[in-house]
């Protein structure tokens, strides 16, 4: 998981330094290990305004002959844009909405108490 608070072009090419890392370094841990681990690419966007991304490796090459274009590479990620959620839509995802609703609220002058706030109104009734 990658957290991104800019405007960035480039997150599959940072994803792809990251999946490399994590492929050298699982190799070096299990040097007999034939298989690398499955690895989920997602990336969180906190910005302040809406961001769109390049959502893969062929919206960034330019235009090539279709003969070409199976030999691009194949990668892509998901992309959760939070300043296009609602606090609702947050809270209703259990696994990530402490993370995705810290930052959303990462640039309010009390962050915690926003958080605090929208997390204990999920289980008022």
């Amino acid at each position: 998981m990658r957290a991104q608070n800019s405007p960035e072009h480039w997150p599959l090419l940072q994803l792809l330094r990251y999946i490399t890392a994590e492929g050298e370094a699982f190799r070096k841990q299990h040097p007999k290990a034939d298989h690398l681990p499955p690895l989920h690419q997602l990336v969180i966007y906190h910005g302040e305004r809406t961001r769109r991304m390049p959502g893969t490796v062929h919206q960034l090459v330019r235009t090539l002959p279709a003969a070409l274009a199976p030999f691009v590479l194949q990668l892509t990620y998901q992309l959760v844009d939070l300043s296009e959620r609602t606090d609702a839509e947050i809270r209703d995802e259990v696994l990530t909405r402490l993370v995705q609703l810290t930052l959303r609220w990462i640039y309010s002058d009390q962050p915690i108490e926003q958080v605090r706030d929208r997390q204990t109104a999920r289980f008022r009734c």
